[in-house]
């Protein structure tokens, strides 16, 4: 048996495990409720990182790794945990965790040990989606941040307004040039 074909083989299961894993990620009260609320407006998160964890188990497990296919998908893990302030490794270690089911399938399967080298070759388009999730991650924080900035520049700007109104022309911005 091939690795490809144990993996097909698999599907369902690579699917569970590797979502129940990225449900432990977070804190355990949260963990019960996605696990078990299926409305997506309820639970939008488990939803869309359910998804996006079938999507990606399908795109992984075809023939070469087409980033343009997985990009949205992992962008659905990836964002909402850029935004919930998980560090990069947390955010990004998600996808690491998808090596550790598939080398305990290949355990757990007779002559896995046969195995080997094709597992390496998987192993590496596992590599590829994490390089994949941490530029999504650092576009995210990146958006995150610039919306940070923006929003203390509209604060700054409504204060220097208010304190026109207050003071007149007496309250300048520091910022603006004089003549």
């Amino acid at each position: 048996m091939t690795l490809s074909e144990l993996l097909h083989e698999n599907r369902d299961r690579i699917e569970e495990r590797w979502r129940d894993a990225i449900y432990r990620t977070y804190p355990i009260d949260t963990v019960g409720f996605m696990r078990r609320q299926r409305d997506q407006f309820a639970n939008p998160v488990g939803q869309r990182t359910s998804v996006a964890v079938g999507a990606l188990v399908d795109a992984i497990l075809a023939d070469g790794l087409d980033s343009e296919v997985v990009k949205p998908h992992l962008d659905e893990i990836v964002r909402v945990r850029a935004v919930q302030e998980f560090s990069p490794s947390q955010a990004v270690g998600v996808v690491y965790l998808l090596k550790s089911i598939v080398r305990e399938l290949v355990r757990e399967t007779d002559g896995g040990e046969s195995l080997f080298g094709e597992l390496l070759q998987f192993e590496s388009k596992i590599d590829s989606l994490a390089l994949l999730s941490f530029e999504n991650y650092c576009i995210c924080r990146d958006q995150i941040n610039q919306l940070r900035v923006d929003e203390i520049k509209r604060q700054h700007s409504r204060l220097l307004e208010r304190a026109k109104k207050i003071y007149g022309d007496q309250a300048e911005d520091p910022d603006t040039p004089k003549h």
